[in-house]
């Protein structure tokens, strides 16, 4: 079964709601960053005083120093790709609306909608 292609109108209808869904996207996008980077600090800071404190070779200060700071900003880590994932979806669906919008003002007989005078 096809679908009947979308008009003009209900592509830029469309094209609202994934620009809605970027913006709320955005302020969680800018949440999420900054905490990661946060936590990816605190991490850093840890790996780094477990690296001092532990005894033996460079290998195995590093291995204790891994195994100290665990899955530290994994969390953060979780939340920042699965936001970016999301921006990244709702970004290419808007690119290819837009692209569809392109080509039905050409195609649209209504002249609200074509390029040009």
């Amino acid at each position: 079964m096809t679908m009947a292609p979308l008009t003009a109108p209900q592509i830029m209808d469309r094209m609202r709601e994934v620009d809605n869904d970027l913006v709320s996207i955005g302020n969680e996008y800018g949440d999420c960053a900054a905490a990661k980077t946060a936590a990816e600090q605190e991490r850093e800071e840890a790996f780094a005083n477990a690296y001092d404190a532990a005894e033996g070779n460079s290998i195995d200060r590093r291995q204790a120093a891994v195994k100290a700071v665990g899955s530290m900003a994994k969390a953060e880590r979780v939340a920042y790709a699965k936001i970016a994932a999301d921006f990244e979806l709702r970004h290419t669906r808007q690119m290819g609306l837009a692209s569809l919008l392109k080509a039905a003002k050409r195609n649209d007989e209504d002249p609200r909608y074509h390029d040009g005078p």
